[in-house]
């Protein structure tokens, strides 16, 4: 693992940062799963949430300069994530699930759940906002989506199925 105060000092754009990044994960032992599965998406992952950028504008701050309050913030949450082994969801308070961004901490599970994928929307939309229960893929478990009058989302931690709920059954 390479000094933070050099990482700090020599690595100025955010280009720089997921380069470093990239190599810092890849020689290390960590475990991709939590929202990502390959080194290259972990970084661009932690660094733009990091630094509270959209993920879609990367090729537009790519070459932008950070200050030495950010860098320092990068190079404080990849040395955790490498010797910790903290999930990034946890580092950047974010995880995301069927195109939704939720809060995490380390009070609850990551949302990963297998059953997001019965809920899984198949509208072909851009807009997160425009789910109906058409859209859903719930065959062949409920035949008859709109006869749905209640759902429960009991201990799943942070209440992400339950918003996926409410959004498939309005």
């Amino acid at each position: 693992m390479t000094n933070n105060n050099t990482a700090i000092n020599e690595l100025i754009t955010i280009r720089d940062w997921i380069r470093f990044a990239v190599s810092e994960f890849e020689a290390s032992d960590i475990f991709y799963g939590h929202g990502t599965d390959n080194a290259y998406d972990e970084a661009v992952w932690l660094i733009m949430s990091a630094l509270h950028l959209p993920m879609d504008t990367l090729e537009n701050f790519l070459d932008a300069r950070l200050i030495t309050s950010e860098r320092t913030t990068l190079a404080d949450f990849i040395t955790q994530r490498i010797t910790q082994h903290t999930p990034t969801a946890y580092l950047v308070k974010e995880a995301w699930l069927q195109g939704l961004k939720f809060y995490v901490d380390e009070r609850v599970l990551i949302p990963r759940s297998f059953i997001a994928e019965l809920l899984n929307n198949d509208s072909n939309t851009s807009d997160s906002n425009a789910l109906s229960l058409n859209s859903w893929q719930l065959s062949p478990w409920i035949e008859y989506p709109e006869m749905v009058e209640s759902a429960a989302d009991l201990c799943t931690g942070s209440g992400c199925l339950g918003v996926l709920l409410a959004a498939a059954f309005p």
